[in-house]
């Protein structure tokens, strides 16, 4: 018998663990995590979502916003298994990156102060 082994695609999405850029609030801006977010579990992708710090990822509160709160979004606030992710992301450190096949790197202002030096 032939064993047939079976891998998914696994995609690492990156955020912010940062809550402050020069004494501003910020963080993730959500719609740049929900949209891919869904769309590689759309794709039957893995999705792991990660950041420098691990544990809960800042949301910077204007990505949420009139005009800027898009049903991606909307609908990531309201699954509660995406908001556990996000609540409890992997550390980035702790990810072992030969497993991964693509890494998405998520935006917000957060980005300014933890991406910009990070080693991992």
């Amino acid at each position: 018998l032939q064993a047939v082994i079976s891998t998914m695609t696994k995609v690492v999405l990156v955020s912010t663990s940062a809550t402050s850029l020069q004494g501003h609030d910020t963080g993730l801006w959500i719609e740049e995590l929900a949209a891919p977010y869904y769309e590689f579990k759309k794709a039957g992708y893995e999705v792991v979502i990660a950041s420098p710090a691990g544990g809960p990822i800042p949301i910077d509160k204007n990505s949420m916003g009139e005009g800027f709160f898009t049903d991606a979004a909307k609908k990531f606030m309201h699954d509660g298994e995406a908001v556990g992710e996000l609540c409890h992301s992997t550390k980035l450190d702790s990810i072992d990156f030969a497993s991964v096949d693509a890494i998405f790197c998520c935006g917000g202002h957060g980005t300014c102060v933890d991406f910009h030096d990070n080693a991992t």
